[in-house]
């Protein structure tokens, strides 16, 4: 419908300069509303197309990745990114939420779009060997093998997020894993392993 409304425009008004640049539309310092949008960056062909993205997308995905939380990761809207600066890391996260929950083809569509939108493979490859540990570290709680669960959920953490509190991080995944798995308060979950989830409650 864009390109519709793009080829009117030229019709009414005629063909852009040949030599288009980059155009940064200017943002208000201060947005009145409580919820901030920012706006995306355009070539000159476009500049009269503004389209509002949240800048804080990528950090609330990033932590819901982290804390393993699929559900918010697939809710991201998929049709809202083609104009998103971070659309490719977003694909990408979005990806791993839907890999987890075994959307496999909903997983496969956004982590082609992640690459063709600029994601290395390595970074892919991350993503992917973190999601495997994950899905491990889940099939080990299930089966009550603690010291195995810990094991691959540190993995995922640590090889999806290298850099960031392994310790911490580690106990809000297996948090939200247990809970997930339904193990918070069954026996199935043994108290060690219970205690690492206790402690990082949020």
């Amino acid at each position: 419908m864009l390109h519709n409304v793009m080829k009117w425009l030229r019709n009414v008004i005629g063909s852009p300069r040949r030599n288009a640049k980059l155009a940064t539309l200017a943002l208000p310092d201060r947005p009145d509303s409580a919820t901030r949008h920012d706006m995306a960056t355009f070539t000159d062909e476009q500049a009269g197309t503004v389209i509002p993205y949240d800048p804080n997308l990528l950090d609330r995905a990033k932590t819901q990745w982290q804390f393993g939380d699929w559900q918010s990761l697939v809710a991201i809207d998929q049709n809202g990114l083609d104009h998103h600066p971070d659309r490719a890391r977003l694909a990408l996260l979005a990806a791993a939420g839907h890999a987890q929950l075994g959307n496999t083809a909903d997983a496969q569509h956004l982590f082609q779009l992640a690459e063709e939108w600029g994601c290395s493979k390595r970074l892919i490859g991350q993503i992917l060997i973190a999601g495997v540990h994950n899905s491990l570290g889940r099939a080990a709680a299930h089966l009550g093998q603690e010291a195995r669960a810990l094991d691959h959920f540190k993995n995922s953490v640590t090889i999806g997020a290298p850099g960031s509190d392994a310790r911490l991080l580690t106990g809000a995944r297996v948090n939200q894993q247990l809970a997930q798995l339904d193990l918070t308060g069954r026996e199935m979950a043994k108290p060690s392993l219970k205690k690492v989830a206790t402690e990082h409650r949020v």
